[in-house]
């Protein structure tokens, strides 16, 4: 009998540990929650995304080419200058049908400003290792994030915060 009670005590006590964990409120972060990234020191650049109107803020530390997809998208690629970051990400202004993300064991990863909007950011971990993060796929802007470290994904997201329509 004590043995039936401690074992159903024992799966009770993991099944609310595991509800807890999956359900978790992801981070909130803003410009002014992220203090490792020194942007008063390398910029902070306002530019616009070529032609489009849309502004965003980064620093120098950064690098932003355009790209074109097949069905007209428009794109934007930002990619560190360090080669010993990893971190990759991309803009994509809706005009065709982009690449879709693998949201299989995507979970919530934090809340933060995209194009004006308080926006619900996706994380997943690759098969590589790499974290990859992105923005809803029914908004006209979107948002990807890919790096081997979690903290550098948080980083850019916080940066991505600043784009805005000029």
């Amino acid at each position: 009998m004590k043995t039936s009670v401690y074992l159903f005590s024992l799966v009770s006590l993991f099944s609310s540990f595991l509800w807890a964990c999956n359900n978790s409120a992801p981070d909130v972060v803003s410009i002014a929650s992220n203090s490792n990234i020194n942007m008063q020191s390398e910029g902070p650049v306002e530019m616009e995304l070529g032609q489009t109107g849309y502004l965003l803020n980064l620093p120098g530390i950064y690098a932003v080419s355009e790209t074109k997809g097949k069905e007209g998208q428009l794109g934007f690629t930002i990619s560190s200058k360090d080669s010993s970051n990893h971190v990759f990400g991309f803009i994509e202004i809706k005009k065709g049908l982009g690449i879709q993300p693998k949201t299989n064991s995507a979970k919530p990863f934090i809340k933060a400003t995209f194009n004006g909007s308080e926006t619900q950011w996706q994380i997943q971990r690759t098969e590589t290792g790499y974290y990859e993060a992105f923005t809803p796929i029914d908004r006209e802007v979107r948002a990807r994030i890919s790096s081997d470290r979690e903290q550098e994904v948080k980083e850019l997201a916080m940066l991505m915060a600043t784009l805005r329509k000029g």
